[in-house]
């Protein structure tokens, strides 16, 4: 278990390196990323991405700040409580995340070629676990 969760980040670094040269696209950084992974689906205020997010507000109001100058994120005052902000992915984001996810499933099939059969398949098998891992670590208690 213990080269499992060591090759993790390796593995990470490496296939997010690989698709970011393939497709030339921008250095975000991982946190970024991961706002920009939640608002793929859906706008958020500051507060609900520092609860989701499991971050201290101050922590997202600069990752956000970041981000507005980046062009990645569009902050907008809600028309009916102005002290409210709603952040919303741009364009931009959009479009490098769609970019950013057809050059990964590319390098990733690309390298997947080249195991064996057996090794594939127990790549293929890993995903649900995985899934299931990730659930588990966010929330203990399911």
């Amino acid at each position: 278990m213990t080269e499992f969760g060591r090759e993790l980040g390796p593995l990470k670094r490496a296939l997010t390196r690989a698709a970011r040269a393939a497709a030339q696209l921008p250095d975000i950084p991982e946190a970024q990323i991961e706002v920009l992974r939640l608002l793929e689906e859906r706008s958020f205020t500051t507060n609900e991405l520092a609860v989701t997010l499991q971050l201290a507000r101050s922590t997202v109001s600069n990752l956000l700040s970041a981000m507005q100058r980046a062009g990645l994120v569009e902050l907008l005052r809600r028309s009916d409580d102005k002290r409210i902000v709603s952040v919303v992915a741009s364009a931009k984001a959009i479009e490098l995340l769609a970019a950013y996810d057809i050059q990964v499933e590319q390098v990733l099939a690309g390298a997947l070629e080249r195991l064996t059969a057996r090794e594939r398949q127990a790549v293929h098998n890993v995903g649900p676990v995985m899934r299931r891992l990730v659930k588990l670590l966010q929330n203990p208690q399911a």
